[in-house]
């Protein structure tokens, strides 16, 4: 659709196709074009979690990568998440808002959101 802004998901495909950046100016586009999707509805904690999103090289374990980190510590997200998965409880906002959910099914979901932004790791 012609001058619609690409959803986040999209983003990502591209980032994911287009490979490593060439230099410093491709990296800062690909991240505003990031922080643009994230911030979408744009509602003060999207803007301001936006704010945080990099598309930048870091260390991941012992490999290096470039993908979606936070800033200023520059870690992956996916690692971040991935630290929670081992977790033997079910943090609780989560376990107040869904009482039901086992923690079989909370690492569950934690599997596929690690997976989902391993995914976008180059």
């Amino acid at each position: 659709m012609p001058g619609s802004v690409p959803t986040l998901l999209q983003i990502l495909q591209q980032h994911v196709s287009a490979g490593i950046p060439k230099d410093i100016s491709e990296t800062a586009a690909r991240t505003r074009e990031l922080r643009d999707a994230l911030s979408i509805p744009r509602t003060d904690d999207n803007i301001a979690a936006a704010s945080r999103i990099d598309l930048s090289r870091s260390q991941s374990d012992a490999t290096l990568v470039f993908g979606p980190v936070v800033q200023p510590s520059n870690a992956p997200i996916s690692s971040l998440i991935w630290a929670l998965e081992d977790g033997e409880t079910i943090p609780e906002q989560v376990r107040n808002a869904w009482p039901e959910v086992t923690l079989a099914e909370w690492q569950a979901a934690l599997r596929f959101v690690v997976r989902l932004l391993s995914a976008t790791e180059l």
